[in-house]
């Protein structure tokens, strides 16, 4: 700490001060000199921390550098395996044409169905073959989905126009060739409880008709066109793989 200057000396075993105008002028140069020195360490550490801070920053830049560059060959990854894929894709269903069932009851087909179809099934398979089998009904009852006396129109169907055949048949066809009555002593009264007598047994007999019939339909193209051009002149064989329902 800089102030007066103080002499010491051992007298009979007292401390003296003395002071001298000579000593104040060494004092104050000394004194100069620590703030200067100070300043400069100060200025120093100024430096050194606007330096650390600079190597951060150019250390975080390296970084992003480094993570846009990884990004970027990933996303190249990602598109040659697609490209890859997408080859392999259309040279196998090229050779192996696929099929597309839709089948049941056409409820609400012109506004929701078929946009949804065209969009979300053919748009992304235009090479499959689509068949379609329907009960030709203009009412139509589910209690489970609350649905009583619906009204619909079963005509829509026939603006699929994607679909190779599509088969409609009537209530009274359908009851003709399945004995709904022999079916309904096998309601499962206690076991489902949403369910509903007798409605629900026979639209579940129903949609299973509706199912054989449409794999019927794809059988009976496959015989007629089997030679067909269409398919290079290979014998058209659909291979059956598990059912997914949307």
């Amino acid at each position: 700490m800089c102030g007066p200057p103080v002499q010491r000396f051992k007298d009979s075993g007292l401390w003296k001060v003395n002071s001298s105008s000579s000593s104040d002028e060494n004092e104050t140069l000394d004194c100069n000199d620590v703030l200067s020195q100070l300043a400069n360490a100060q200025d120093a550490l100024a430096e050194m921390e606007s330096s650390l801070v600079r190597e951060r920053r150019l250390k975080e830049a390296a970084q992003s550098v480094l993570a846009q560059e990884r990004q970027s060959k990933q996303a190249l990854e990602h598109a040659l395996v697609v490209g890859r894929l997408d080859k392999e894709f259309k040279r196998s269903h090229v050779l192996s044409p696929c099929a597309l069932f839709c089948f049941g009851v056409a409820k609400r087909f012109k506004e929701a169905v078929l946009p949804s179809i065209r969009r979300h099934i053919t748009g992304i398979n235009p090479e499959c073959d689509v068949f379609m089998h329907m009960h030709n009904l203009t009412v139509f009852t589910n209690m489970r989905n609350g649905e009583e006396n619906m009204s619909m129109d079963p005509d829509e169907v026939y603006l699929f126009t994607e679909a190779i055949e599509i088969m409609s048949e009537t209530e009274h066809n359908f009851r003709r060739r399945r004995n709904v009555t022999e079916y309904e002593k096998f309601f499962p009264f206690g076991v489902h409880g949403d369910w509903f007598w007798p409605t629900s047994l026979h639209n579940m007999l129903k949609q299973w008709y509706s199912i054989e019939k449409v794999w019927d339909l794809m059988l009976s193209h496959e015989r007629r066109r089997g030679t067909a051009t269409l398919y290079k002149s290979k014998r058209l064989q659909y291979q059956r793989i598990k059912e997914t329902y949307c």
